[in-house]
């Protein structure tokens, strides 16, 4: 018999674990600010008793309310959806947000995929953000459905920084320059 985590019961429960990982980030937040559940019912614009509500049943917090909190206290939110291998295993519920916070911070706080490619090709590679430049000119279909210079046949990308870090031949052995095209994909 497999033994399923009790996030697994009801979208209900599974969305009480997630909006009580919120409440936990909140109050440890509004802990460091010095800031009171009435402040922050008056910054979100909500009622006393809804705090008081939330932060003792989270179950019926809304995505809406926890925006308005999140930015009453000078945070962000994010809703991540991942995949995992034992989902449905009896130690596996949500992934606590505290895990994708501190990974988050590991890159350096990136806004979006492309600063955390520009960030880790510039730390191996000191002419990767040339070729990050150079990929991000390319039209999406051209990047999915090229062609390699190396065996000109057709080729589907399952990674992108696979193609950042790939050796390059010279603008020498390739006769490539600005104008005629593309080193990483022939097309």
């Amino acid at each position: 018999m497999t033994t399923t985590h009790w996030t697994e019961r009801s979208p209900e429960d599974f969305l009480y674990s997630i909006a009580s990982d919120f409440i936990e980030q909140l109050r440890a937040k509004m802990k460091k600010m010095g800031m009171t559940q009435s402040k922050l019912a008056k910054a979100a614009d909500v009622s006393k008793s809804y705090v008081s509500q939330v932060f003792n049943d989270p179950g019926n917090l809304s995505l809406v309310t926890i925006v308005k909190f999140a930015k009453a206290v000078g945070m962000k939110v994010s809703v991540v959806g991942y995949e995992g291998e034992s989902l449905t295993s009896a130690d596996s519920g949500p992934v606590n947000s505290e895990v994708f916070r501190l990974c988050w911070e590991a890159q350096g706080k990136p806004a979006d995929m492309w600063a955390i490619n520009e960030r880790n090709v510039a730390k191996t590679d000191p002419v990767g953000i040339d070729r990050l430049l150079a990929l991000a000119n390319l039209k999406w279909d051209q990047f999915l459905f090229g062609q390699t210079s190396n065996n000109a046949r057709p080729y589907v990308t399952k990674d992108f920084a696979g193609l950042l870090y790939s050796p390059i031949a010279s603008k020498k052995d390739t006769g490539w320059d600005a104008g005629q095209g593309n080193p990483y994909l022939e097309v």
